[in-house]
């Protein structure tokens, strides 16, 4: 199979607006073929709308679009600068500072964990799982099927989604002011999301928001090293 690669902002504007392009997976020759050879259509359940084509995504995202208000997200300012405050705190106290273990990797798996409400002490656990399902969108590794550590990730996305039910159902009996309780009272036109989109979208939050932001807060300080002139050799 070909690997194909748009490397331009034009080329990839139009390839995504064209009308026979698609999100959905199930839709392309090869996972056709892997479902064909026996392969499990979709091992990790119902996927998160990014993973979807109109009408869903549209019916998901508009819902979805509604729990994530200003307010929600101002909320979280005075923990999230206390979060930082904490990781540089103790790069103070080691006295050096290594940007991705100090700082990127940690710091956006604790907010997010803020944000749905997890509990403090099951953080670990979801930095795990998120590192192992984040291997999933490397393109060599979804377009080749290489099937390194696939088991590894299939357990930590089963395990995930798992977390997630439970922790959906004790939100349903106990509401709280957090995202997880706003997905299920989300409601337009009496559209609501189910139990397993609602899964689906906290499960994507933490696959696409981990991965993506330790790679912003890595790629941003050393953006800003190049700009003061900091020899390479001194980082």
């Amino acid at each position: 199979s070909n690997l194909v690669v748009f490397s331009s902002f034009a080329e990839c504007d139009e390839v995504l607006r064209h009308p026979s392009s698609c999100a959905d997976r199930l839709k392309s020759t090869a996972a056709q073929r892997s479902v064909e050879e026996g392969a499990q259509a979709r091992p990790f359940g119902t996927p998160g709308f990014l993973f979807l084509d109109p009408p869903d995504h549209t019916r998901l995202r508009r819902l979805v679009s509604k729990a994530f208000s200003p307010k929600v997200v101002k909320a979280l300012e005075s923990d999230i600068t206390a979060l930082v405050d904490g990781l540089l705190d103790k790069v103070e106290q080691a006295g050096e500072f290594e940007v991705i273990a100090d700082l990127a990797y940690p710091l956006p798996v604790a907010v997010i964990c803020r944000l749905l409400g997890v509990p403090i002490e099951d953080e670990p656990k979801f930095s795990w799982a998120s590192s192992l399902l984040a291997q999933g969108l490397d393109p060599f590794i979804a377009f080749t099927g290489q099937p390194q550590g696939f088991e590894e990730r299939l357990q930590a996305g089963l395990w995930l989604r798992g977390y997630l039910r439970e922790l959906l159902q004790q939100r349903r009996a106990e509401p709280a002011d957090d995202l997880m309780s706003g997905l299920i009272a989300v409601e337009e036109a009496g559209d609501q999301l189910t139990e397993d989109e609602i899964v689906a979208t906290c499960n994507l939050l933490f696959i696409a928001g981990h991965e993506t932001t330790v790679n912003l807060i890595a790629n941003a300080v050393l953006a800003g090293f190049r700009d003061l002139g900091v020899p390479m050799s001194r980082l």
